[in-house]
């Protein structure tokens, strides 16, 4: 009876340990190192392992850990993967360490094998200590007969301490078998603190509280009647009092605190990210990127819903924003393309039927056909609405007119039918376009002002100079990330590389930095037109009248006036006096002032 008691007790013993030290097959990326072993082996050339899957060559292992990871990664190609497995068992059974598992995980060439020695991290409060036994492992793996060139790493980080042989690693540092005697360890000492979980929270309470409030919206009852419409100002004076009561004229006493908040997202936003993901639960953030796509999925049930109930979305009366409703189309291949980035990176052996080059050019086709399809919905939307005028119609007899005057020729003139708001336009092949509120809400004589004022912009071609100066930007922004990532630069520059590189960064950048070439363009034009008009007081009753009629302030705030793409129109008004002047031209000292105040325009 004791025989056979002991007998049970030892194969209990032996089923507790074997479900400790076990292998299992796992959904993922095999080489979480890819990018950073291709750019170190690089400065080894030949002597080190080139882990990639268009050429792999020879085989490594490296050592990393966290607050909540402790793990030696051993990469080599998928084909010598189940021939390892026996041995891989063996060395766990060696290292005595019975609550250590593996993950195999499998790319499409390289695969690895994942020790994972998170049960023997020693956490005390926000802080843990864990040691991995690198030496033992890599005397061990020697043994195996690994294909050569046989490599090992530790990588470290920048939140976390690991030290190898008295070295602390923040970046990675490769290293040759003989440089990793078997009794050496990696310690990794890591802690949480509170702006981390600050961090989360915020962040955490952000995604859920926009993600609640979206689906209350689109759930709940539809609203019997629309809001009611404030009406459009009569007068500059009360467009210039609507203006200086918004709210947002008070946040520009906060762009003083602009450089600090930039400052503060250099040197705080990423660490804080970092260790706000030491606070979530262990692998809870494999479903960030997930928890991302829905918030995207969700933001198209929500359209299809309120088409489905007929909720009527806010939109401002007097504009125009048909054109752009195709926008929202452009999230679809947005979704798509993160759809594809979340199984590259946690299921991707699904894509391993598809061959490589096809799924390259299906990314980059789905990554590049938002604007040709937003192109082709505008240019078919613009022909159904699009109405060109020809010789007899007054507008486009100025223009013939005004072109001639000024040596300037055009293309065509045309009326945007559907558009309600009070504008006018030069686009990129010099065509003249009018709005169909323009030509309702301005007289023949206030329209011909206008119309020279465009034909300005054709002239000093200032659209062709504005798409070259923004691409210009583009390319050279873009050109500082390539060499940031190319050469491998770490710290504050490249820290500050990933904030340019946002879009909420990266375009507010752009239409910043090309506003005094727009606002000085408009000073142009606004000359023009008073040099073929010949008058300044048409000229600038016209220009007082679009911005009425658009609710536009006559004063910017300082803040405002450097950042707009248009000056305010009592600086148009002063540069176009001062023109007259020069041109000879009698302007008394008041008019301006005149204009302003005594300026109205009927309702509607």
């Amino acid at each position: 009876m004791g025989k056979r008691l002991a007998l049970a007790v030892a194969l209990m013993i032996a089923a507790a340990s074997s479900y400790g030290q076990r292998i299992v097959e796992d959904n993922g990326a095999s080489n979480p190192f890819a990018s950073a072993i291709r750019k170190a082996s690089a400065e080894f050339p030949g002597a080190f392992p080139v882990m990639t899957s268009n050429e792999p060559e020879g085989s490594l292992v490296v050592a990393s850990g966290d607050f909540h990871n402790s793990d030696i990664t051993i990469l080599v190609v998928n084909s010598r993967l189940d021939g390892l497995k026996p041995k891989v068992l063996s060395l766990l059974s060696k290292l005595n360490l019975p609550d250590t598992y593996v993950r195999v995980r499998r790319g499409r060439v390289v695969g690895s094998f994942d020790l994972e020695f998170n049960a023997y991290i020693g956490q005390i409060g926000n802080h843990s200590h864990s040691s991995i036994p690198l030496g033992a492992v890599v005397k061990e793996v020697q043994a195996w007969g690994m294909p050569k060139p046989f490599g090992v790493a530790v990588r470290g980080s920048k939140t976390s301490r690991v030290v190898f042989r008295g070295e602390t690693i923040e970046t990675i540092k490769l290293l040759s078998p003989k440089d990793v005697p078997i009794d050496s360890t990696v310690e990794v000492d890591s802690d949480r603190h509170w702006y981390g979980l600050l961090a989360m929270l915020f962040f955490g309470g952000m995604i859920f509280g926009v993600f609640g409030w979206a689906s209350w919206q689109a759930v709940k009852a539809p609203p019997k009647v629309e809001a009611t419409v404030i009406p459009p100002p009569r007068t500059l004076i009360e467009s210039q009092a609507r203006y200086e009561q918004l709210a947002l004229k008070k946040s520009s006493r906060f762009i003083f605190l602009l450089p600090l908040a930039v400052f503060g997202m250099i040197t705080f936003m990423r660490p804080a990210m970092e260790d706000g993901f030491q606070w979530l639960p262990v692998g809870f953030d494999r479903f960030i990127p997930w928890l991302i796509v829905l918030i995207f999925v969700q933001f198209a049930v929500i359209q299809v819903v309120r088409r489905i109930r007929k909720i009527p979305s806010p939109k401002d009366p007097g504009q125009d924003l048909g054109s752009f409703k195709a926008i929202r189309w452009m999230f679809i291949p947005i979704l798509a393309l993160m759809v594809l980035m979340q199984i590259q990176l946690f299921e991707p052996q699904w894509l391993y039927g598809i061959p490589r080059p096809v799924l390259s050019w299906g990314v980059r086709i789905i990554g590049f056909c938002p604007l040709p399809i937003l192109l082709i919905v505008m240019l078919v939307r613009a022909k159904k609405t699009t109405m060109k005028l020809g010789p007899g119609d007054c507008d486009y007899d100025a223009a013939v007119e005004l072109g001639k005057k000024g040596g300037v020729k055009i293309r065509r003139v045309i009326v945007l039918k559907e558009a309600k708001n009070t504008n006018a336009f030069a686009n990129l092949f010099g065509t003249i376009g009018l709005t169909q509120g323009l030509r309702d809400k301005l007289t023949a004589k206030e329209r011909r002002c206008i119309i020279s004022h465009e034909l300005g912009h054709v002239k000093g071609a200032h659209v062709p100079l504005l798409v070259l100066f923004s691409f210009v930007i583009w390319a050279g922004v873009f050109g500082f990330l390539m060499w940031v990532d190319e050469s491998n630069v770490s710290g504050p520059l490249a820290t500050v590389a990933r904030i340019v590189s946002s879009p909420i960064v990266f375009i507010p950048f752009i239409f910043l930095v090309r506003s005094p070439f727009q606002r000085k363009a408009e000073f142009a034009a606004d000359k023009f037109a008073l040099e073929t008009v010949g008058s300044f007081t048409e000229v600038a009753t016209a220009l007082a009248k679009v911005h009425l009629y658009n609710a536009s302030p006559h004063t910017l705030k300082r803040f405002h006036e450097s950042i707009a793409s248009h000056p305010s129109l009592v600086k148009r008004l002063n540069s176009l006096r001062n023109t007259a002047i020069e041109m000879g031209i009698a302007v008394p000292a008041d008019e301006i002032e005149n204009l302003i105040s005594t300026l109205t325009v009927e309702e509607g």
